[in-house]
């Protein structure tokens, strides 16, 4: 019996006949000597070929079949055992069951919203596979689904909402430019509601208080990778108007538990640049501070001075950068609380000067005030 996935080898035997002109004892004991010489050497070397040949690996094949409603479906195979990865090589997931793939078999699970309809009818199960060479996909609805389970656990808490916007340094008042992106992390342990099947339960985003004009937000919901208890939404808004504005959120998790948070941000135009909520961090500090300030001109290069004086006006120290910035903040100026010539100076308060430079030659200044303890 052969092994599955061992190469199978089938050999032909030849069979040489040498004649050998009769000749005395001595020359025959001499030519034997050299046939047998030569034999070892062709049997020899055919033993090493057999026992180092490398086979390649099998090739994955492909199957595929369309289904009665001309959805195509795939699968691939391969005589290979796939590997069981280790704890570390396992994805993290929150869920305490989401996924899991054992000999191209997989299993998950997940928590059925309310929402749905409960009556009695047949369900559709979508399904995608790939292994970085192919795709499949189908789906599969010969079966039903309905009813209420009876045996579920309790939830009455209402999804987590981190909001921001553009990005997770935004604070909130901060400035914007009249695109900014809303973004927002959920985390639920019973799952997002997502679905829109319920009267009131979809994902809302309510600008300013105009309830009559809400954004519904359920497909800009995107889950974590094998996770359907977290994920985050981005939602770009267009031409805002210039000034303060107010932004709330809402998010129903599948218990149809609800929370709502808000925001309020400053849109200024991208033309002139504008600096904003100018500070250093820390504040007081002995041998170290960072200069924070927001500006209304992202992805551009900016050129920074940071400028320290005493306050009877005396210049100890010039802080200079370039800046580029995804967002709309900036943290990358720091100070060691050494003026010009890399010596202490005295504890004590202190002015500073930021003037910010954009793309665009124009500029704005800012004063603050620090203080150096010793």
């Amino acid at each position: 019996s052969v092994a599955a996935n061992r190469p199978c080898y089938n050999f032909r035997v030849f069979y040489w006949y040498i004649e050998i002109p009769r000749m005395d004892d001595k020359k025959l004991e001499s030519q034997k000597t050299v046939v047998a010489f030569v034999a070892g050497l062709l049997i020899g070397g055919l033993l090493v070929w057999v026992f180092t040949a490398s086979p390649d690996k099998p090739t994955p094949s492909t199957s595929s079949e369309e289904t009665p409603d001309g959805e195509v479906t795939g699968a691939t195979e391969t005589d290979e055992t796939p590997e069981t990865p280790t704890a570390s090589e396992t994805p993290a997931s929150s869920a305490p069951v989401a996924q899991e793939e054992v000999n191209g078999d997989f299993s998950f699970s997940f928590v059925v919203p309310k929402d749905i309809s409960h009556n009695y009818g047949k369900g559709k199960l979508s399904y995608y596979a790939e292994n970085q060479a192919e795709d499949a996909n189908g789906y599969y609805e010969d079966f039903y689904i309905g009813g209420t389970a009876t045996n579920y656990p309790s939830d009455e808490v209402g999804p987590e909402i981190k909001l921001y916007m553009n990005d997770d340094n935004f604070v909130f008042g901060g400035i914007t430019d009249e695109h900014p992106t809303l973004l927002a992390y959920i985390n639920d342990v019973s799952g997002i509601n997502m679905v829109g099947n319920g009267i009131g339960h979809d994902i809302v985003a309510v600008l300013d208080d105009d309830t009559e004009n809400p954004y519904v937000l359920n497909d800009f919901y995107e889950a974590d990778l094998n996770s359907y208890q977290k994920g985050t939404i981005r939602f770009p808004f267009e031409d805002l108007k210039e000034g303060r504005h107010k932004l709330i959120l809402k998010v129903w998790d599948v218990y149809n538990n609800s929370n709502e948070v808000s925001t309020e941000f400053v849109v200024v135009k991208s033309g002139d640049i504008v600096l904003d909520r100018v500070y250093n961090y820390p504040n007081p500090f002995t041998t170290y501070t960072e200069f924070w300030f927001e500006h209304n001109q992202p992805g551009k290069q900016l050129y920074a001075q940071v400028q320290i004086y005493t306050v009877s006006g005396k210049l100890v120290k010039t802080l200079q950068k370039n800046i580029v910035n995804e967002g709309y903040r900036s943290t990358s100026i720091t100070w060691d609380g050494l003026d010009e010539y890399g010596d202490k100076i005295a504890r004590g308060v202190y002015v500073y000067r930021l003037k910010v430079r954009a793309e665009n030659y124009t500029v704005d200044e800012k004063y603050q005030k620090l203080v150096i303890l010793r």
